[in-house]
């Protein structure tokens, strides 16, 4: 990133305050044990999940438009003054009576003459929920802001003049309490560290009214009620999802910076293309549980620029700051999730990323147990010894063009997918044997043979496996998924690995026939 982008992005923070440029950190994790309202939760209070989208449409910075009743509970901060009303952050609910978004979102507030919230420049603040068209908005959509709590210890990013003077501002999340009761559904919040899929590599699902282009401006719009002007990133709810990154990979693209991993996470594409952008500030990155159920665990902080590649999105890590929203807000809903760490991608999208495979380079050696011909209803094993390290994948492809994942698989995590130059993986191996087996079986019974073929590939341990859609909601049909868009990010992700790396070779794969008979 150059000097000049950083700059226009402080400007553009600055002057039009769309603000998507701040960060958190907090020192170390929270013992929460006894301030967990978990128990009191229900399993039917939980249902809430994300809805299908595609990612190929050049919105939210790479996402889609969000349908009505999609993110019930997110909304975003307005202010207003005698000319006009600017939409310039998120928030969701996580009350009858609160809302959670980024302390910088909220700076320097006084109470007007009418005694009302405002913030300099914006005016009164309000709060807007239950909108997916900001045109469409209603007086029972809007709530009056009557209170605004930032941690004690929040520290706003400095105005550095370059980037290497830049340092992050520290606990950018806050409460904000408003007039009125929000009957609608709140936000489940992650409740740990363990609850938090960044250290599975695993997907983010972000939204928000923000920018719709990295090079774009704010839109104005006409609100239909009252005909009055009123100005947004977007006038309409985006979405889309990103990989999040390690703890370790977002510590060493944002070294020097005041980064803390214990308190952020961060999440992206290498290559960039889609991410939250200016006006997202305060909005919600939410996660899934391996029951496919929605909770939140990031606030959309800062980022350089949007959707610019090897700059990935910053968001406070909610699981940080938990005994403060309790203190606060003693009815918030945390959840201990499991989160989905299973390898998520169309069929369509195995099929383009085994294509883009075809001219193997053989430095796999994949064997089957038995070797060779496998009877129906036999069961058999894999084993599988790479040339190289990296992140191992195993697919199967049946003689009638099925492609199934069978490593990582349900008992095998994300994380653990990492192997050691010639290491030899079994599958199943004897901590899940008896759980999890293969029994050869033939897609059309009406023949008495079928060949089979096992596809392993091990890939540089930054590139992310991760689906290429986002998953069902209020079980509607969502928009179908681009089929060839993941193998296509995936090819750019092995290429930038390849020439930033040392080693010759940089992934490896491999394959092997075998035989199912009568």
């Amino acid at each position: 990133m150059t000097l000049l982008n950083f700059v226009r992005l402080q400007a553009l923070c600055t002057i039009l305050l769309i603000v998507g440029c701040s960060s958190s950190a907090q020192t170390g994790d929270q013992d929460i044990s006894n301030t967990v309202t978990e128990p009191g939760l229900a399993e039917s209070d939980w249902t809430e999940t994300l809805t299908p989208v595609s990612r190929a449409n050049e919105k939210m910075v790479g996402g889609t438009r969000a349908r009505s009743g999609e993110w019930p509970y997110l909304g975003t901060i307005r202010g207003t003054t005698s000319r006009q009303t600017t939409h310039f952050c998120g928030a969701t609910m996580i009350s009858p009576h609160w809302a959670l978004t980024a302390a910088h979102c909220v700076p320097d507030l006084y109470k007007d003459a009418n005694g009302d919230i405002s913030r300099p420049s914006f005016g009164r603040l309000d709060l807007v929920m239950g909108v997916s068209d900001l045109s469409k908005t209603d007086t029972k959509n809007i709530f009056k802001i009557v209170e605004v709590v930032v941690p004690p210890d929040y520290r706003a990013s400095n105005d550095a003049p370059t980037l290497s003077d830049f340092r992050g501002p520290k606990s950018d999340i806050a409460l904000v309490r408003f007039d009125g009761t929000w009957n609608g559904p709140v936000a489940r919040l992650s409740n740990g560290a363990g609850s938090d899929p960044d250290q599975y590599f695993g997907r983010g699902f972000v939204a928000g009214f923000g920018l719709e282009y990295a090079s774009s401006s704010i839109v104005p719009f006409i609100y239909t009620r009252s005909g009055r002007d009123g100005y947004a990133g977007s006038q309409y709810m985006q979405h889309a999802m990103v990989p999040m990154k390690s703890p370790y990979a977002c510590s060493a693209t944002f070294s020097g910076m005041a980064y803390d991993p214990s308190d952020q996470i961060c999440a992206g594409f290498d290559d960039g293309g889609i991410d939250s952008c200016q006006g997202d500030s305060g909005g919600p990155m939410a996660a899934l549980d391996e029951k496919g159920r929605a909770y939140q665990v990031g606030v959309v902080s800062f980022g350089f620029g949007c959707a610019e590649a090897g700059w990935p999105g910053v968001y406070t890590r909610i699981s940080n700051h938990v005994a403060w929203v309790l203190s606060h807000v003693p009815d918030a809903k945390f959840v201990s999730a499991n989160p989905e760490t299973a390898i998520s991608v169309s069929q369509d999208s195995l099929l383009a990323i085994y294509s883009l495979f075809d001219q193997s380079k053989d430095n796999i050696q994949i064997t089957t147990i038995p070797a060779g011909t496998i009877s129906v209803g036999q069961e058999m094993r894999i084993s599988v010894t790479s040339k190289i390290g990296g992140r191992l994948w195993v697919l199967d492809k049946g003689a009638d063009g099925t492609i199934t994942p069978i490593y990582p698989n349900r008992f095998i995590d994300a994380r653990d997918t990492l192997v050691s130059p010639r290491q030899t993986v079994l599958i199943p191996d004897e901590s899940y044997q008896h759980k999890f087996r293969f029994t050869a079986n033939l897609s059309n019974p009406s023949v008495s043979s079928e060949k089979n073929e096992i596809f392993a590939i091990v890939l540089p341990p930054s590139v992310e496996l991760i689906g290429d859609s986002m998953p069902e909601m209020n079980k509607t049909i969502g928009v179908r998924a681009q089929s060839t868009d993941y193998a296509l990010r995936l090819q750019k992700q092995i290429i930038s690995a390849s020439r930033t790396s040392s080693d010759l070779e940089n992934w490896s794969s491999g394959r092997a026939q075998y035989e199912i008979i009568k």
